[in-house]
């Protein structure tokens, strides 16, 4: 609700060129959900309606980068490991675009060192979602069901071990399968997220991970 007069002050203050809006939440079409929820209580009638699809891009992410909740707000400590990823075909304006580049469909990598324009975002968030996501999530339930409170306690645990790696073997060919990965990436997508669950120079609580589970095994959630 207070981000919807930003936007419409920002339409109707008018000014040159298209801007785009990432909303960078660990949900599925963050930013498509954003327009809808805008676009619900959105004035003016049809005329700022268009000038918001010619003037804004909604542009769907993804983030796979676990960070540490922050004692002190002004330090804030994340894993080495990141993806991002964008969903080029919905970029209006030109500031996420490596200079040079042309809007889609011919849109270059962006002007951001971490992030990633992609075509057909739906197979990279679904293999984040399948693999990653799948794997964190018995690392959780399993060590939440053997007492562990930290993830690398649960990921140092052999039986758990084996059930989240044969868990996302069988994700992870589905999803090559579904969207013509090649076999080596998804090895190598698996591997990254069995190798770094076990340390501990991150600390990621199961309270963390596990809590909520009706609302994020939801058939529209993560």
């Amino acid at each position: 609700e207070y981000l919807r007069p930003l936007v419409v002050r920002g339409l109707e203050a008018g000014g040159t060129g298209a801007k785009d809006l990432l909303a960078c939440e660990n949900m599925d079409r963050g930013s498509t959900t954003f327009r809808r929820l805008l676009l619900d209580g959105l004035p003016g009638g049809a005329g700022l309606r268009d000038a918001l699809d010619e003037r804004m891009g909604f542009v769907d992410t993804m983030i796979a980068r676990v960070v540490a909740k922050p004692k002190d707000p002004l330090f804030v400590l994340g894993e080495e490991y990141s993806e991002w990823t964008g969903d080029r075909h919905a970029v209006r304006g030109r500031g996420l675009l490596a200079p040079g580049a042309d809007l889609p469909p011919d849109a270059g990598p962006s002007s951001i060192r971490t992030l990633e324009l992609v075509d057909r975002q739906d197979r990279f968030l679904q293999r984040k979602l399948y693999i990653h996501n799948t794997g964190h999530a018995v690392f959780g339930y399993l060590g939440f069901l053997r007492g562990y409170t930290w993830i690398h306690e649960a990921a140092r645990d052999p039986a758990i071990l084996a059930a989240a790696a044969a868990a996302i073997e069988e994700s992870g060919w589905a999803i090559q399968r579904e969207h013509g990965f090649s076999e080596d990436v998804i090895r190598a997508y698996r591997q990254a997220l069995l190798d770094k669950c076990p340390s501990d120079a991150l600390p990621d609580e199961i309270h963390r991970v596990v809590r909520e589970p009706l609302r994020k095994l939801g058939p529209t959630e993560r």
